[in-house]
Formats: structure tokens, sequence, C-alpha cells
């Protein structure tokens, strides 16, 4: 199995959102929010778990794209889309309404 590897460069650009948007059904202001908290860092595994093939097709669109991707071995079988983490968790409000 493989994980795909990006630096955060030029991951927030509309050309890369759109990569990523074929990755995760999520609306694009979450897409940026996820692209913003990606270009903060400079080493983020995006997904991890594929077998070589797909690895090697999303780096490549990446790349075409501008962003830095390259494709390493991994341990884990397990399929995943990794998002990184907020900086700060949400808190429930009054009427079960998340702040």
């Amino acid at each position: 199995m493989f994980k795909v590897i990006v630096s955060g460069n030029n991951i927030d650009t509309v050309s890369a959102l759109r990569v990523l948007r074929t990755l995760v059904d999520l609306p694009l202001s979450k897409v940026i929010q996820m692209a913003k908290a990606i270009s903060s860092l400079e080493r983020f595994t995006l997904v991890s778990g594929v077998d070589e093939a797909y690895a090697k097709q999303l780096a490549l669109e990446l790349a075409n794209v501008h962003v830095d991707a390259k494709v390493e071995p991994c341990d884990t079988d397990e399929r995943v889309v990794r998002v990184p983490l907020a900086q700060h968790r949400k808190k429930w409000r009054l009427f079960g309404l998340l702040k």
C-alpha cells in the first residue's frame, strides 16, 4: 500500500481545490478551509492505504496543478483521506447548536 504526501505550496489554488474535491465530498468552503490548513504545514499525508496506481494518478493530478506531491509506501491497508485538525474545537451552545 502507498500514501501521497503533499507540501503546503500551491495547495490553495483554484485548480488544486478542484483536485481535492475529487477526494472528499465536501462543500467548497470546507475544502478551502482544509487547503488553508494544509498550506500552513510543510508536509502532510493526504491519503494513505491506497494502491500504487491510485497514488501515482493522484500525485500526477496534483503535480499538473503545481502542487508538490510524492508517493511513498505505507504500512496501513485501510484507505484513508486525512484532514488536518483545527486549532480549536467547537462547543455546544444553549439550544444544541455548535459554536
